[in-house]
This record gives C-alpha cells, sequence and structure tokens, in this order.
C-alpha cells in the first residue's frame, strides 16, 4: 500500500514494515509460500522471470516507488535478472535496491538522484 508521497508501507501477519525517504520509495514484505499465478504476473511485468518470493517483493517495492497506481504495465518494472541480498541497481538504474532473504523476503527501493550505491 502506498501511503503518500515519499512513504510507503508494506504488512504482513505479525509484522509492518514502513519507509520513508527524501526521494520516492516503496517496500514490500512477503510470507515466503508458492504463488506460481502471481510470478507470472510479475514475470510479464517485468520482462524477467520471476521465480521467488525475493522477485516478488523487489518488482513491488520498484512499483510502489514508482508512483503508479493500478495494475502495472507489461514491461514497467526493471527488474534485474537475478536478485541478491543487499543493495543492487534497477536494471535501468534508475533505482537502488536492498533486499533481505532472511526470515520473511523484504525488499525497499529509492528512486536513484545519481548512480552512486545508497550505502
Amino acid at each position: 500500500m502506498r501511503c503518500a508521497a515519499n512513504w510507503s508501507v508494506s504488512t504482513i501477519p505479525g509484522l509492518a514494515m514502513v519507509a520513508r525517504s527524501s526521494v520516492r520509495c516503496g517496500i514490500d514484505v512477503e510470507v515466503r509460500r508458492p504463488r506460481a499465478a502471481a510470478f507470472r504476473r510479475a514475470s510479464a511485468w517485468c520482462g524477467v522471470a520471476v521465480d521467488s518470493t525475493e522477485q516478488w517483493t523487489q518488482a513491488e517495492a520498484l512499483w510502489k516507488a514508482g508512483g503508479e497506481l493500478g495494475e502495472p504495465r507489461p514491461g514497467s518494472i526493471a527488474l534485474p535478472e537475478r536478485w541478491r541480498n543487499g543493495w543492487q541497481q534497477s536494471s535501468d538504474q534508475s533505482a537502488w535496491i536492498y533486499t533481505s532473504s532472511e526470515a520473511e523476503p523484504w525488499s525497499a527501493a529509492l528512486l536513484a538522484s545519481r548512480s552512486a550505491d545508497p550505502t
């Protein structure tokens, strides 16, 4: 759920996460579970094969940071081909994504104001 400019919220049972930034941001947390249909939809949105909960959280965080409402358009989310723990850039280098796979997977995305690593 996107609350307002520069704020983002995501919840699962027993856990809530909030992101606040000086640039547009998005955050997502998910319970790890099979989601074949959702992963197929996300693959279309991202133009890369989405086959993990971690990639799903990255896609949703990037979508929220982009500020669009409604379902993403095909190819509109610049998801990297592979995810990794920690910081990485979106495939179009317009955003930085932080992903953690411990306990419940989550990702946060910040729109990039420059190409420097945010860490």
